[in-house]
């Protein structure tokens, strides 16, 4: 039986698209050979795809065949080697999670993994309004639940009440506040910049979840760990404050924004805590 050709197209500029399609080679769902950056299909004759759709819907060219994309593409890749995935993923609840689920991560990829381009991004995703807010959205959710949690069971002798419960309107205020310091400033495309303040609170809440899992270990041990919280939240939101100072450059814009975050920081911090 004649194999027929494939070329799975990804974005040579998204670290995210990078790591997936190499796993898939690595793992035998695709040849090396099939797997081609977007930036050199479009420059191919012999590839004929919607450019694009393609940028938000990774593309999967087979000859003879017409071109599918996003989760279908995906699906007829893992197909390759497991058939039954293909049957299953198509079953239409699983289908319409798996839908909801690739375009919240693919119209938010150049937030997830930010990089410079190299030479152009002519395959960065159109900005998406609905899927932009999700995205923030989440990330207020998951940290006024992770922050919650670790602040009042590892940092409870430190607040100014017994329980701490306005993370989410926190998370919302630093948003605000960094708006208006945006506007401010005059700087350019701001529900981008949003989104990556939004996913840097994310991965410090993670960081929070991470360490209070340690920290609860310990405890049980029998180790005391009343001094070691507060240094980890030191250490987290430094952590934060120079991935912000990094995405800052990756976009172009004002140093500024970092110094009023951390303002911001200094302001609120009083509030939640006795000195």
């Amino acid at each position: 039986m004649e194999v027929k050709a494939q070329y799975l197209l990804y974005d040579e500029n998204c670290p995210l698209c990078v790591w997936y399609t190499r796993l898939f080679v690595k793992y035998g769902f695709i040849q090396n050979e099939t797997r081609i950056s977007y930036q050199k299909a479009i420059a191919s004759e012999s590839l004929s795809f919607d450019e694009e759709r393609a940028k938000s819907e990774i593309a999967l060219v087979t000859e003879g065949e017409s071109t599918t994309y996003g989760v279908d593409s995906m699906l007829k890749v893992m197909a390759n080697r497991w058939s039954i995935v293909r049957t299953i993923g198509r079953f239409f609840p699983i289908y319409w999670m798996l839908q909801v689920l690739y375009r919240f991560i693919s119209f938010n990829r150049k937030i997830i993994a930010p990089t410079i381009c190299k030479d152009n991004c002519s395959c960065t995703p159109k900005f998406h309004p609905f899927w932009r807010a999700m995205f923030i959205v989440f990330c207020g959710v998951m940290t006024y639940w992770l922050v919650g949690n670790y602040f009042n069971s590892a940092l409870s002798g430190y607040l100014r009440n017994n329980q701490f419960s306005h993370e989410f309107t926190l998370f919302v205020a630093q948003l605000l506040f960094q708006t208006a310091v945006f506007k401010l400033l005059k700087q350019h495309d701001l529900y981008t910049y949003l989104g990556h303040i939004s996913f840097i609170s994310l991965l410090g809440a993670l960081a929070l979840g991470g360490s209070q899992v340690v920290l609860a270990t310990m405890s049980s041990f029998g180790l005391e760990t009343a001094l070691l919280a507060p240094v980890i939240l030191g250490v987290v939101v430094s952590l934060m404050l120079i991935e912000h100072i990094r995405r800052v450059k990756l976009l172009g814009l004002s140093s500024w924004l970092t110094v009023s975050l951390l303002v911001f920081r200094i302001l609120i911090y009083p509030i939640v805590f006795t000195l």
